[in-house]
């Protein structure tokens, strides 16, 4: 981020949350989610946890094993009980909710290539 020259920043110490709702084919009743943004210690445990999952040369991925589950279920939490969404859970889901899922929780945490960029030009 660069520096602010008409005064200090204000940043939120808070997480986003987004309130998530996952339906099932004979479950009257939804399981309502939040979805919650990493802080920093999560967020660079995930991020060491895919570094080996790169080509160095190439930098294109060489497997995709829980790549987006993994992140999911750091992210995903049961709105009732407040636990964490297992990674077997999350595993399970479709792969059309898994991309939204994961989509929601790299914007909410600033990892895609968009927040890099409106750093830079921040």
């Amino acid at each position: 981020m660069a520096m602010q020259e008409n005064g200090p920043v204000t940043c939120s110490a808070d997480l986003d949350e987004i309130e998530v709702t996952l339906t099932r084919k004979g479950l009257a009743t939804p399981q309502v989610c939040i979805l919650r943004e990493l802080d920093g210690e999560e967020r660079d445990k995930y991020m060491n946890s895919q570094r080996n999952k790169i080509e160095r040369e190439g930098k294109s991925l060489k497997d995709f094993t829980d790549v987006q589950s993994s992140l999911i279920a750091q992210c995903l939490y049961d709105k009732s009980t407040g636990e964490r969404i297992p990674l077997a859970e999350v595993r399970k889901l479709p792969s059309k909710t898994q991309m939204t899922l994961h989509k929601l929780c790299i914007e909410l945490s600033g990892l895609g290539d968009s927040s890099e960029e409106q750093a830079k030009n921040a």
